[in-house]
């Protein structure tokens, strides 16, 4: 079963593959393919994003793919860890309470 995060934590991912893509590609790139891209939703799965035309969407599929998938994935492991932490601590706060 897929693990679904907030749309702030899908923001967060694609934050993350924005940092990542202006440190490997010209700023020209990020402009005219990135910039106009926001993420939608995020699971442990897949980060889906909104594009703004076809033609962005073949752009970043072809030339960007490997990038924003290996990205997208650190970031989905690290939101993966924060939402683990997060339940062991209410799994901890409940234990505590039942003392």
């Amino acid at each position: 079963m897929a693990v679904a995060f907030s749309e702030h934590e899908a923001g967060q991912a694609w934050a993350h593959v924005l940092e990542r893509a202006r440190v490997d590609l010209p700023e020209t790139t990020i402009v005219m393919w990135f910039d106009d891209v926001r993420a939608v939703a995020l699971t442990d799965q897949a980060l889906s994003l909104a594009v703004p035309s076809p033609l962005v969407k073949e752009r970043l599929q072809h030339n960007h793919l490997h990038l924003i998938e290996e990205a997208a994935a650190e970031a989905e492991h690290m939101a993966l860890e924060k939402a683990v932490q997060a339940e062991d601590a209410a799994i901890a706060r409940a234990e505590e309470e039942k003392k």
